[in-house]
């Protein structure tokens, strides 16, 4: 390994501090921290970065960890570098072997599994008989009746549903509206996107 202050990286760390999260910087000292201790057992010089090195570190992590973490450590990596003054200079071979790993590890989202009319009932029956309890079951059933996500029903607000009397011809109870158009389902965006 060439001449290199090992805590230099640590101290430039230290000037991160108040400019991002703390959680952002543990990442990146556990990040970095890393890289530099792979590049001690292979006997290269961490910083200035070098594509070399990058390609090869890049490589190494594939067959262990998940795309979202490699992806993370050489963002950590990267910025350490500026942050030690260094310029991070990535060329074709570097896209390349990326390219390569992004392909290997395809990115799946995960998708989470629609409620159906069994399960809300069992949700809405597991609610304690308190005003909480009734704030849940409301917002389980605007929630399936309106298809909303979580984010639309945390937007709406009391004045956007009103309560009408009469309003089908076989039924006597009242009936909630929603008064404000902008609070939607995406399947009524995605209708009226459709019937354009």
């Amino acid at each position: 390994m060439n001449h290199y202050d090992k805590t230099a990286w640590q101290e430039a760390l230290q000037k991160l501090e108040g400019a991002y999260a703390q959680n952002t910087i543990d990442a990146h000292y556990r990040d970095t921290r890393k890289f530099v201790d792979w590049c001690e057992t292979k006997n290269y010089t961490p910083f200035p970065l070098e594509e070399g090195v990058m390609i090869e570190f890049l490589q190494s992590m594939v067959e262990s960890l998940n795309r979202n973490t490699i992806d993370r450590r050489l963002s950590s990596i990267r910025r350490m570098n500026q942050v030690l003054g260094f310029t991070t200079q990535t060329g074709e071979a570097f896209h390349i072997a990326h390219r390569r790993m992004k392909r290997s590890k395809p990115h799946h989202r995960r998708q989470a599994h629609g409620i159906n009319e069994d399960l809300l009932l069992r949700a809405i029956a597991a609610q304690p008989e308190t005003l909480t309890g009734l704030r849940n079951r409301a917002m389980l059933l605007l929630g399936y009746d309106f298809l909303a996500r979580r984010s639309e029903l945390v937007a709406l607000r009391v004045g956007d549903v009103s309560f009408q009397s009469n309003v089908f011809a076989d039924f006597d109870g009242s009936v909630g509206l929603l008064n404000n158009p902008s609070v939607r389902s995406k399947v009524s965006k995605e209708n009226e996107t459709l019937q354009q």
